[in-house]
């Protein structure tokens, strides 16, 4: 099975006006990602323009304004925004959840 790590690039789903616990874990991840050089990315589906978030301005993150629906590529959903899988169909991976000790080894 393939780690997170594995991809060339990394797009972590979030909303985009909704600051809770489980939006800054999405933050965290793609913070985690970056600063071990991995091309990691949020993307907000449901405004893809919106800047980085105030709240999670602490944060290495990246925002991406689209998706690269290539093979490589991975598409990291949360359960929230999981029909949006059918609208990927290059991205070869999906994660709905990941654990930090599956991401590197």
């Amino acid at each position: 099975m393939k780690k997170l790590c594995d991809f060339s690039k990394i797009y972590v789903f979030s909303p985009s006006n909704a600051p809770t616990g489980g939006v800054e874990l999405l933050h965290q991840l793609v913070d985690y990602l970056r600063k071990r050089n991995k091309d990691a990315y949020i993307y907000y589906y449901d405004n893809p323009q919106l800047g980085v978030l105030a709240a999670y301005t602490k944060y290495e993150v990246a925002v991406a304004e689209h998706v690269d629906d290539v093979e490589g590529n991975v598409a990291v959903l949360p359960e929230i925004c999981f029909s949006s899988q059918q609208k990927l169909p290059a991205c070869s991976g999906r994660f709905m959840v990941v654990e930090r000790r599956q991401l590197l080894s």
